[in-house]
């Protein structure tokens, strides 16, 4: 499941790259809130940006990591 605010965040970064470009990510640090399946949080990630994803443990372990693990080199840790 991937919630609607998440792919919105996401499509509105894509459509608004001269914003959201590795030069303008590269140095911030990102807060996700009930990351879900950690989309917005990835896309961050994979234009630089240090990313804090957070949700209930079992939302974590069973869809953010695994998914973060799929094509993108991320370091996960878990708190």
């Amino acid at each position: 499941m991937v919630w609607d605010s998440s792919v919105v965040m996401t499509k509105y970064m894509e459509h608004n790259l001269s914003a959201f470009n590795v030069t303008s990510c590269s140095d911030k640090l990102v807060l996700e809130l009930g990351c879900g399946c950690g989309l917005t949080g990835m896309a961050f990630m994979m234009k630089g940006a240090k990313v804090v994803m957070t949700d209930l443990d079992c939302v974590i372990e069973a869809l953010t990591i695994p998914n973060a693990n799929v094509g993108v080199e991320l370091k996960c840790v878990i708190f």
